[in-house]
Formats: C-alpha cells, structure tokens, sequence
C-alpha cells in the first residue's frame, strides 16, 4: 500500500493537471486519503493519518486469529 501511496503523491506532484486523484477512491477507499493526496501531503502524513484505524482492525482481528 506504502508503494500506491509514493506513486499517488509523485503523480499528484508531478502531473496534478492531468492525473485525478478522484478517481482513486475505488482503490484507496478511504476519503480522507484522497483529500491528503489533493492537499499535497507527503506520503509519511498521510500513512501517519492511518495509524488509528489500523490499531482498531487489528483488535478486532486478533480476536479472530487461529494462531498466534
């Protein structure tokens, strides 16, 4: 996911009259991403913005897991 992220902010950087980051919602499916991606933001930031829910999936996980 880090690897998407790196090409969507170069893209953005490089190429933002011609690459819309829109269209990546289906990919990306997280809004606020998308509006970090328009923003400018630095990949770090934006993978920093995910630490929360991810923390909060891997609770609900691990209640899951066979093994450990």
């Amino acid at each position: 996911m880090r690897m998407g992220i790196e090409i969507a902010v170069a893209l953005t950087k490089f190429y933002s009259a011609k690459f819309d980051v829109s269209k990546m919602i289906a990919l990306v499916g997280n809004a606020e991403t998308i509006r970090k991606l328009k923003a400018g933001k630095a990949t770090t930031e934006i993978l920093a913005g995910w630490t929360e829910e991810l923390e909060s999936f891997r609770k609900v996980r691990a209640k899951y897991l066979l093994y450990q």
